[in-house]
């Protein structure tokens, strides 16, 4: 991680990564994982 000007930490591209993967796979329920895809994929469809 690296430090940004407004102090605020900042992962890289891998490191978010990394982090996703790592909460993502200790779920089980589809339903969650499918919510989230559901969610992200909205809010991606706005800034994109």
């Amino acid at each position: 991680m690296d430090k940004r000007e407004d102090n605020v930490l900042e992962m890289t591209n891998e490191e978010y990564r990394i982090e996703l993967e790592k909460i993502f796979d200790s779920i089980d329920d589809n339903r969650i994982l499918r919510y989230f895809y559901i969610f992200v994929s909205e809010k991606l469809k706005r800034v994109l």
